[in-house]
């Protein structure tokens, strides 16, 4: 109940005059099996997609990625800041790209994560094009912790069209 009378305490501010609008998205656990972790950044993507269309003329302003521990857990938390704009530089479709990976090794961490994304990037780069005729890089994140003895990275790519 809380959750629904912020996001309309939100969108009253947004509507009547503030310009500007977040989508937060935060998970914790004590491991990422089965990549329930990670999964949340479908949640948020959907979320920042629907709200964009919703608030439309719209835009994200900033995006990041956050992981921290929280009670001896590992938190991953994302937030979009959607401002108000013109039609000309209005988003109307959002989507990611990434990679949540863990080693003992720094290094290995950061190249799996980095290496995935990569992988991905061209696909949607390319379907983004295809369907929507232009496609935006809006950020791409990482982000690093140290925890239970593994270092964990995200990498995020955040892509954008115009409608």
């Amino acid at each position: 109940m809380k959750k629904i009378i912020c996001l309309l305490i939100l969108c009253f501010n947004f509507l009547c005059g503030q310009s500007q609008i977040y989508v937060t998205k935060t998970k914790t656990s004590s491991n990422n099996n089965g990549d329930n972790l990670h999964k949340i950044a479908n949640e948020f993507s959907k979320e920042v997609g629907n709200k964009l269309k919703e608030l439309y003329p719209a835009k994200i302003n900033n995006i990041s990625v956050k992981l921290k521990v929280v009670n001896g857990m590992l938190s991953l938390t994302y937030i979009a800041q959607i401002i108000k704009c013109n039609k000309q530089e209005a988003q109307y479709y959002f989507d990611h790209r990434g990679a949540l990976s863990a080693s003992n090794k720094k290094l290995n961490a950061l190249n799996n994560a980095k290496s995935r994304v990569e992988q991905q990037k061209t696909e949607v780069v390319f379907e983004f094009k295809k369907f929507y005729n232009n496609v935006t890089v809006v950020s791409q994140n990482i982000d690093q912790i140290e925890y239970s003895g593994m270092f964990w990275v995200i990498n995020e790519l955040f892509i954008a069209s115009s409608k």
